[in-house]
């Protein structure tokens, strides 16, 4: 998005800049690629924290303000980008029919394996079922891990959205003294934390999808 950093600059109205630039994220981050609802509206509310840091940014007092301000929320973008991905994956999960009826089924289908372990003679039959047996309990360690995964996947979209919040409620609270405090290293330390969060839960929903 080095483009929006650009047209930044280059609109004097900030209504009109930001209006520009709010259409340029949402083309990026487009809310129309997932289908369940409540992703949608955590992405709606990631994008409309972004839109919000950008116009305070924008109204801040011109000068060392707010080129500290532009420099402590750099790492914005790359957050929205990080949520993006998540609910992606998340919506993906959620619409795997395949997935969704393998939670169901593998288990009950365990079960049935069992008892019929329990009455059977024939012990070449026996030998088969087990192997059968261990071959669906395998995919069930690896259904739940994946269902593990989506669940922390969740609350971590959670978690930074409350936190995107928090961001923006600090920002409204710094003023020219805070320039050379440590309030904004803080700031961007916490949003490079929230991106490691994301990027890690990425790369764990991936590892259980390579399983």
């Amino acid at each position: 998005m080095a483009e929006a950093l650009i047209l930044w600059t280059s609109f004097s109205d900030v209504e009109t800049g930001q209006k520009v630039i709010a259409e340029m994220f949402r083309r990026e981050f487009d809310v129309r690629a997932l289908r369940d609802a409540k992703l949608r509206e955590r992405l709606e509310k990631a994008l409309d924290y972004r839109q919000r840091i950008d116009t305070l940014i924008r109204r801040s007092e011109a000068g060392v303000l707010r080129d500290h301000l532009r420099d402590t929320t750099a790492g914005v973008t790359d957050w929205i980008a990080s949520i993006f991905d998540i609910a992606r994956r998340l919506d993906a999960y959620r619409r795997d029919r395949t997935i969704q009826q393998d939670m169901r089924s593998v288990p009950l289908a365990i079960q049935n394996f069992k008892k019929r372990l329990e009455i059977e003679d024939d012990e070449a039959v026996r030998t088969q079922m087990r192997e059968t047996i261990r071959s669906k309990e395998a995919q069930w360690e690896n259904l739940q891990k994946l269902q593990n995964t989506m669940e922390k996947a969740e609350f971590q979209l959670e978690n930074t959205l409350a936190a995107l919040g928090t961001l923006y409620t600090q920002l409204q609270l710094i003023g020219a003294k805070d320039v050379d405090s440590g309030r904004t290293r803080r700031l961007q330390e916490d949003i490079a934390g929230q991106i490691a969060s994301l990027q890690d839960i990425a790369e764990a929903m991936d590892e259980v999808y390579r399983d």
